[in-house]
C-alpha cells in the first residue's frame, strides 16, 4: 500500500513538473509567450552545465524566429501547412549542411539532434525561410521595373564576374571521414591521392560529369553531375580560389585542397539568369535586413528573471 501510494505521489510530481514547463513562461517577444517547455524540447539533458548553456542558445534562436515570422506577417506573408510539409520532406532527402555547401548531415533526425531542433520548431524555421523567400520575390518584382533590371545587368555583369563563379566540383571529403579526428594525416593523405587519381582519369579524357557521379563525396551535388552551382570565388578558401583563377569556362582545375577536403572544380560561362540571380539577393537581401533590423529595434523583447 505504501509503495503503491509512492508510485501515485511520484507520477503527481512529474505530471505537475511537466505541466509547470508548459505554463512557465520564459520570454515575451511583442506580447507572444514563449515557455519552457520549447527550450528543453529537442535538447539533451545528460549534462546539466552544457543543457543551460544549450537552453539560452536555444532562447536566443525562438526569439529571432518569433520577431521574423511576427515581420512576415505584418508584411501580409502566408506560407501554408504544405508549403512546409514539402520544404521538410525535401530536406529529409537531402539534409542540411554541416559547415560547407558540400558537407551534409548524415540525416535529418542527425541535423535536429546536433542543433538541438524540436520537429516543430524546425519547421517555424522553414515557414520563415520560405516567407522570407516570398517577401524578397515581391520587392524584386514590385520595386525593380523591367528597364531597371535591364539597367543593372549591364552595369554590374562584369563586376560580379570578378566576384563570383560558377562551377561544378568532385569532392572527397576529409571533415567528414569517421577516421579523421582520431587520425587526420592518414586521411588526409588518403583522400589527397584519391583525388589525384580521379584528375590523372579527367586529364586521359574521362567525362566530368560522370566521373563526379562515380565518385564524389559531396551527396548533394554529385547526382547533379557536381555542379554547385553559382557561388563566390573565396567559398572553399585561397587554395581553391586560386586553382579556378584564369581559367574558361570548360576547363578544369587543378587539385585544390580546402578545409573540408579536396576538390576538382570545372568552370562554367556565367551567363545573364545567373547575373540575375546574383543581383536579385543583394538587393532584395540588402532591403530584408533593413526591414528586419527597423523592427527588432522596434520589437520588445522580455525575459522573466
Amino acid at each position: 500500500m505504501i509503495i503503491k501510494l509512492f508510485y501515485i505521489l511520484l507520477s503527481l510530481v512529474l505530471f505537475t513538473c511537466s505541466y509547470a514547463d508548459e505554463k512557465t513562461v520564459v520570454a515575451k517577444v511583442n506580447g507572444e509567450l514563449i515557455y519552457e517547455s520549447e527550450l528543453s524540447d529537442g535538447l539533451n539533458n545528460s549534462n546539466e552545465i552544457i543543457f543551460a548553456s544549450w537552453k539560452e542558445a536555444k532562447l536566443k534562436r525562438i526569439i529571432g524566429e518569433r520577431l521574423i515570422r511576427q515581420l512576415l506577417k505584418k508584411k501580409g506573408i502566408a506560407v501554408d501547412s504544405g508549403e512546409v510539409d514539402k520544404a521538410v520532406e525535401d530536406f529529409s532527402k537531402n539534409p542540411p549542411s554541416q559547415g560547407c555547401a558540400c558537407c551534409s548531415y548524415p540525416s535529418m533526425e542527425k541535423f535536429l539532434e546536433a542543433n538541438g531542433y524540436s520537429m516543430e520548431e524546425f519547421r517555424v524555421e522553414i515557414w520563415n525561410m520560405l516567407g522570407i523567400k516570398k517577401y524578397q520575390d515581391f520587392v524584386w518584382e514590385s520595386k525593380y521595373s523591367p528597364e531597371k533590371k535591364a539597367e543593372l545587368i549591364k552595369n554590374k555583369t562584369e563586376e560580379m564576374k570578378k566576384i563570383y563563379i560558377k562551377v561544378s566540383h568532385i569532392f572527397f571529403n576529409t571533415f567528414q571521414d569517421p577516421d579523421f579526428q582520431g587520425n587526420p594525416d592518414y586521411v588526409i593523405n588518403k583522400k589527397r591521392k584519391a583525388c589525384e587519381a580521379a584528375k590523372k582519369r579527367l586529364d586521359a579524357g574521362e567525362n566530368f560529369e560522370k566521373l563526379a557521379e562515380e565518385l564524389s563525396e559531396d551527396k548533394t551535388t554529385k547526382d547533379k553531375g557536381g555542379m554547385l552551382g553559382t557561388m563566390p570565388r573565396s567559398l572553399f578558401g585561397k587554395e581553391s580560389g586560386d586553382a579556378v583563377t584564369g581559367l574558361k569556362p570548360g576547363e578544369i582545375s587543378r587539385v585544390a585542397e580546402s578545409y573540408w577536403g579536396f576538390h576538382i572544380f570545372k568552370v562554367w560561362e556565367l551567363e545573364t539568369a545567373d547575373v540575375i540571380t546574383i543581383i536579385r539577393e543583394e538587393l532584395v537581401g540588402r532591403d530584408w535586413e533593413k526591414e528586419k533590423n527597423a523592427f527588432i529595434k522596434n520589437s520588445v523583447v522580455e525575459k522573466t528573471p
